[in-house]
């Protein structure tokens, strides 16, 4: 008899379909970090030849701004409409849906040959992350065994950062102005890759059992375990009880099934439950702390100052940034079921804390080396925690029927505190520097405010 926490190569192909979303929504968050001087002839006079696609497109800084920044539009249009998509096609309908929209969107922008197709292919590529980062942590928590459901759960994250870490390795070695949209052509290949393999990926247990599809989520559960704890109207009671009460209830605990009764709830029922009003709370604000801690104010300052750390590598420091972010969110994939959530998400929010302050101290004192190792223990901590155990928070702190509702809410909170991030940023930064620019640091005192308050909410509200 198979243990509770039994999988099958189908799982772990499973699995690696579905953690494409993720691996992709990292990827287009740095897509263009590496690019952007010879996507706008910075480095290259524009050219071309016959019919050929140009080898780079003329435009201010504060046109590629937005065209960065419409990545984050995007998102949030995608979040928003995860929920009603993950709730009517399923988790894998929501996926192929990201897969089309990221393989249609970079393809588009692979063959721009103008600021407003790029626009449209970004805003078209960030639907599709925005949708994929809503699904990806669902998907995998409703098909990992229970025993195991965290360090599966973490894979998320640790796909965001090898998507981030790809980008990086591409832009230095094909980031030229004859070969700068291979970079998006990899991407349209692999959303492509997903939408052709999607053909032998069974959706949820879970999700199959709540539309009525006992069967098939039989054969799923069976592909996925090596055995079915499901029961249909052709599994008598005594095979049941020779699979083992217990097993049964880990299995089913672990795919959080739902009987077929209970009606999916709308984003507006999961905000005025008042069952469910603590554990919306604790994601949210969760979701909140990741974005609100500065991680991308950090990334922004990392390459400046690491530069003047290290000169000989200034070239090689957004690479080693993004090489450090994902090794350090391995030792969560191990962890996690061991030390617990709240444990590590704590600690992680500490040391954010503790980093962010020391970062703020360095800038506005000059002390470049304090600066440096501050930001490289705030990637670490950040990495630890606050990158992986939001997602994996979103299907575990409420029922079956209101995760995907959830999921949207929270995501959409998510971008659009990113959002808002990101548009006062550099205005606040100056403001607060003063006239003579000498308190660059300052910002960073706000964002360990935010993380000292809000963690402490977050400590008294999530109780593990």
């Amino acid at each position: 008899m198979a243990s509770s926490h039994s999988f099958t190569p189908y799982f772990c192909a499973a699995v690696l379909w579905s953690v494409a979303g993720a691996f992709q929504f990292g990827y287009h968050i740095s897509a263009l970090n590496q690019l952007q001087a010879v996507i706008t002839c910075r480095e290259t006079p524009f050219r071309t030849n016959g019919y050929s696609l140009p080898s780079c497109i003329p435009m201010s800084d504060a046109v590629f701004g937005q065209i960065t920044a419409i990545f984050t539009l995007g998102g949030f249009l995608g979040s928003t409409v995860a929920g009603s998509a993950m709730g009517r096609y399923g988790r894998k309908g929501a996926l192929k849906l990201s897969a089309a929209l990221l393989a249609v969107g970079s393809a588009i922008f692979a063959a721009s040959a103008s600021v407003a197709g790029m626009l449209i292919a970004r805003l078209l590529v960030g639907a599709g992350s925005g949708i994929a980062i809503c699904t990806v942590p669902i998907y995998l928590t409703e098909v990992a065994p229970l025993a195991i459901r965290g360090n599966i759960g973490v894979l998320n994250q640790l796909f965001v950062t090898m998507g981030l870490l790809c980008t990086q390795l591409l832009g230095f070695t094909i980031g030229s102005p004859a070969t700068w949209r291979y970079v998006l052509v990899f991407s349209s290949a692999l959303a492509v890759a997903q939408l052709v393999t999607s053909a032998f990926i069974f959706d949820t247990p879970a999700w199959l059992v709540s539309q009525g599809r006992e069967a098939e989520a039989a054969k799923a559960s069976a592909r996925l375990w090596g055995h079915s704890p499901i029961r249909t109207h052709s599994t008598s009671d005594r095979d049941a009880e020779r699979e083992g009460e217990d097993e049964e209830e880990s299995l089913l605990a672990s795919t959080s099934t739902a009987p077929t009764s209970v009606t999916p709830m709308t984003l507006f029922g999961v905000v005025k439950s008042i069952e469910l009003r603590s554990a919306v709370l604790i994601v949210v604000l969760s979701q909140f702390i990741q974005q609100g801690s500065g991680i991308n104010a950090v990334m922004f300052y990392s390459t400046d100052i690491l530069s003047r750390t290290l000169p000989n590598s200034a070239a090689y420091v957004s690479l080693i940034i993004a090489a450090f972010n994902c090794l350090m969110t391995f030792p969560p994939v191990f962890l996690v079921e061991r030390i617990g959530r709240r444990a590590i998400l704590l600690g992680s929010i500490t040391g954010a804390f503790v980093s962010c302050t020391l970062l703020a101290y360095g800038l506005n004192t000059g002390i470049i080396w304090l600066s440096s190792v501050a930001i490289i223990t705030f990637v670490g901590s950040f990495a630890v925690g606050l990158g992986p155990i939001p997602y994996l928070l979103l299907s575990e702190l409420v029922p079956f029927h209101a995760v995907a509702p959830l999921s949207s809410l929270a995501l959409t909170f998510n971008w659009t505190t990113n959002f808002i991030i990101g548009v006062a940023f550099l205005p606040l930064r100056n403001y607060l520097a003063g006239p003579d620019g000498e308190s660059q640091g300052s910002i960073f005192y706000i964002f360990s405010a935010i993380l000292l308050v809000a963690g402490a909410l977050l400590a008294k509200l999530y109780r593990g």
